[in-house]
């Protein structure tokens, strides 16, 4: 009743300037665009199993984000489909509507649909272990990324997706994550490869082999702390681009052969050029809250 209601409502509106074509067409974009959002509502409670108070402050809050001015091309419609497809990730009704809001600033940043970010940001939310109420943190960072680098979305989230794991498991947060990947893609590493690269650096330098840590101690790297805290990003980047200095080509080329393999060696020629400066440099880039 409300869609129809509206959709008259809007028709007779339009009745004086438009004429009857101008007005059926008017009235069946209405009808159509009312049918859209009700079958998003409900596909977002069979996902969720939100009960009937939580889906009226779904329906609420999707209303207001597809009114929202920040959201130039959203409407109500997708306002709901991401918050399904936030569902469809595993967020519960009430988390779903806390990552709307970060969801379609990524999707407006990064000029995707809402359904498409809110994969990628659950996806980024889930790896790392952050809650929704951290998504427009995590769509700031994602955003950026892509923004400050030659990377696109699409790239970032499968570098993403293929070492999230493992860089969490070191203490990599998202942020040190993201940067190492847009670096990786000022460099030419993008997407699946960017990801793949970084984690296997990471393994390398976490279960060295007697070999490798003889290459890593020519190197001057010393990943980890006493604690056993890996020293991040930057560290790394900074300890091989003073080997690169201080060593000849043929030795440095050597020994990071030795210490990361052939294919992740690339990781340490980028780092020769980029450095921490480099590094810092992006991660302050990325840092910065809807840049």
């Amino acid at each position: 009743k409300g869609v129809a209601a509206s959709a008259a409502l809007t028709a007779r509106s339009m009745a004086g300037g438009l004429g009857f074509a101008g007005v059926g067409m008017a009235l069946k974009g209405v009808v159509q665009a009312g049918m859209e959002f009700e079958t998003n509502l409900n596909t977002m409670q069979a996902v969720s199993g939100a009960t009937a108070s939580q889906m009226r402050n779904v329906k609420q809050a999707a209303r207001e984000l597809g009114t929202d001015s920040s959201f130039v091309s959203t409407s109500a419609a997708d306002a709901a489909l991401a918050m399904t497809e936030l569902a469809k990730a595993g967020m519960n009704a009430d988390q779903s509507m806390a990552a709307a809001r970060g969801t379609l600033q990524l999707a407006e940043a990064a000029q995707i649909s809402g359904a498409e970010a809110a994969t990628i940001q659950a996806n980024a939310l889930n790896a790392f272990g952050l809650e929704a109420s951290q998504a427009g943190y995590v769509s700031d960072v994602l955003a950026n990324a892509a923004n400050k680098s030659s990377a696109e979305m699409k790239d970032i989230a499968d570098g993403m997706q293929q070492t999230a794991a493992v860089a969490r498991s070191y203490g990599v947060s998202i942020d040190d994550t993201a940067a190492a990947l847009a670096v990786l893609a000022n460099n030419g590493i993008k997407g699946s490869d960017a990801g793949t690269l970084m984690k296997r650096t990471l393994q390398q330098l976490a279960n060295p082999s007697e070999q490798v840590q003889g290459a890593l101690k020519e190197l001057g790297v010393e990943a980890f702390d006493a604690q056993g805290n890996f020293k991040g990003m930057a560290y790394v980047m900074g300890a091989l681009q003073d080997a690169s200095k201080s060593m000849s080509r043929e030795a440095y080329v050597t020994a990071t052969n030795l210490a990361f393999g052939s294919d992740a060696a690339r990781f340490a020629g980028i780092a020769a050029k980029e450095g921490a400066e480099g590094f810092i440099k992006m991660q302050k880039g990325i840092n910065q809250a809807g840049a």
